[in-house]
Formats: structure tokens, sequence, C-alpha cells
């Protein structure tokens, strides 16, 4: 059974490859007595591991503890954005779920229980979204909208920034972030300057992608 377990995890992930995605796991896990919830990357190929993986919590831990990633620490994530909502009603792009920025490393041999709650699959495809968002604010993330192209589309990764109203002046400030994105942030300065640009186009309800891949 344990065989037949490992084989599938790596056989089912090989016929689906060609589809390209990215796997987080929100996992359970048991860390100085205490039970806790957290999510870790699993990599970039589509596969089933909640169909084979879910109600076996011990095969699950072995085969995660034994990864060459994970074998001496465990990086875990605290916290995942689930975007399903927003995705279905956004005239932008958007994955539907986005991994917090908060990480935790634990040893992996203070882990003494893991258990797969869910997996979270996306194309692999890099699209994030920029602007910090208000749950008020969604209701607009739909209606009519010019789209501009601060950096051009031209270099690996590209900015749209989508401007919901058009009475305000926007094309300084993108021009000012599309200088800055194209800049080394070297400074802590620097990243905040940039904060502050996304958050002023955010108040002029323009939203921010960034889009990066082939």
């Amino acid at each position: 059974m344990k065989l037949t377990l490992i084989l599938l995890f790596f056989i089912i992930p090989l016929l689906h490859f060609a589809e390209g995605a990215e796997i987080v796991y929100e996992i359970q896990y048991k860390t100085n007595g205490s039970i806790k919830t957290g999510y870790i990357f699993g990599g970039f190929t589509d596969s089933n591991t909640d169909s084979i993986y879910k109600n076996h919590p011990k095969e699950f831990q072995e085969h995660m503890l034994s990864h060459g990633t994970y074998e001496d620490t465990i990086s875990i994530h605290l916290v995942l954005h689930d975007l399903t909502d927003i995705q279905a009603k956004a005239a932008f792009p958007i994955h539907s779920f986005q991994l917090g920025s908060e990480v935790i490393h634990i040893p992996s041999n203070q882990i003494t229980f893991m258990k797969l709650i869910k997996t979270w699959i996306k194309s692999d495809y890099h699209i994030e979204m920029l602007s910090e968002y208000r749950q008020e604010d969604t209701l607009w993330f739909n209606n009519k909208h010019n789209i501009y192209y601060p950096v051009g589309v031209e270099i690996g990764c590209r900015i749209n920034a989508y401007e919901f109203d058009s009475s305000k002046n926007n094309k300084v400030l993108l021009k000012q972030f599309g200088i800055e994105y194209l800049k080394k942030v070297t400074t802590p300065s620097d990243y905040q300057y940039r904060k502050r640009l996304i958050q002023l186009l955010y108040q002029n309800k323009v939203i921010i992608i960034e889009l990066c891949g082939c």
C-alpha cells in the first residue's frame, strides 16, 4: 500500500506536468506540543495530492520530510490569501490565491505530526497584485477601465495598470512608478517610495498588476 501511494505521488504529477502549475499545501502540523496550521510550497507540477495523501497523514509526513528541500528545515508560510471571489469579478488578471510574506523556518526533526488539509493549485505564470486593496473597494474592480503599460511590454516582467477613474490624471504618477520599477531597489527608502507611489495610484482607483513569464 505504501509503495502504491509513493508511486502515485510521482506518476500523476508527470502526467499533468505540461499544464504548468504551482502547488501549495495547506497543512496541520505539530511542534513543541502545539498543533498549528500553515502553508508550504509544493513545487511546479499539477497533482492529485488530495486524493493520494489527504487520508494518509503518516505517508504524507514521511514524503515531505524526506524531500531534499525539507530534510533539515521546513519553511512554513503563516497566511494564504484566498482571492477566489475577487478573481471571479475582477476586470484584471489575478490568481485564486496568494501566499503571505511571513514565513517561519522549523527544523524538520521538531515536527512530530503533519497532515494535508488541502492542495491549492494555480498557474505557474507569475501574476501579482502589487496594490494593497480594501474589501469594500472590490465593488468597482469590474467597472469600465483603461489599461496602461508604464514599463512597456517587451521585458521579462511587465506592469499592467488598470485605471478605474479616468477623471484623475495619473500619467505623472504612472511614469514615475515605471522609472522606479525599472530601477534596482537597493535601500529601504527605495522600497518605501515605490510602495508610496502604488498607494497614491490606488487612491486614484488604479490597480497595479505585475506579470512575469514566457
